[in-house]
């Protein structure tokens, strides 16, 4: 139970603990100020959330009447008998555009913070992604080519001879030499010594890459 001093559970903070009679008490500081003892049960378990500040609110709260308004992509179908635990706002049922039920406070609603079931920041996530391809796909994809990648010096974790495009290939035991040019893979051969296969593969990079890459630099790059 130490593990909760510090933690915050809905409207009180746990400043310390006791043992009394079988069971655990915390001490706790309510957001309002007031300081006093509770079970730990209770609120572990949600049923209390307040030093009795927040029911006398929720008391005084009258819910609104927003039945088939429109917040985003939500739709206000009903009020529940349930209470926002932080500050007593009615729960409403909402049905969301794109068919999923959900149930968001009515001061969430109408402040604007919640617009959707959850659907809305992932097409938003989505967008965001598709933007960022676009904009890579304009400003490093030329004819075909990636130019971040075939000029790259790093090379990847699972390499096993510690330059692209050369590995080994334990079906033949030999080293396998490779390159990519303009989404082609093109097969360069197998070789029984590594350094063999990084000669022909830098001998490629220098036939393929270094024309491409100053023809690059000398036409596009800047414009």
């Amino acid at each position: 139970m130490k593990k909760d001093m510090g933690k915050t559970y809905g409207r009180l903070t746990i400043l310390k603990e006791k043992r009394e009679n079988k069971r655990t008490y915390y001490y706790c500081r309510c957001v309002c100020g007031t300081e006093k003892w509770i079970r730990a049960d209770t609120i572990k378990n949600g049923s209390i959330v307040s030093c009795g500040c927040y029911n006398k609110e929720i008391n005084l709260i009258k819910p609104v009447d927003i039945t088939n308004e429109k917040f985003g992509k939500l739709v206000a179908l009903k009020h529940t008998k349930s209470r926002d635990k932080y500050n007593g706002s009615v729960v409403w049922e909402c049905k969301c555009e794109c068919g999923n039920t959900c149930y968001i406070a009515e001061s969430r609603l109408v402040k604007g913070e919640i617009k959707s079931c959850g659907c809305l920041g992932q097409e938003n996530s989505k967008n965001n992604i598709q933007k960022a391809i676009k904009v890579h796909l304009k400003e490093h994809i030329v004819d075909g080519t990636n130019i971040p990648v075939i000029s790259r010096k790093i090379v990847k974790a699972n390499n096993t001879s510690g330059v692209t495009g050369v590995g080994w290939d334990k079906s033949r035991n030999t080293w396998r030499a490779t390159i990519t040019f303009k989404g082609k893979v093109y097969y360069l051969g197998r070789y029984k010594n590594k350094e063999d296969a990084i000669k022909v593969r830098k001998q490629a990079e220098e036939k393929i890459f270094g024309e491409f890459l100053k023809w690059y630099k000398e036409n596009i790059k800047g414009r």
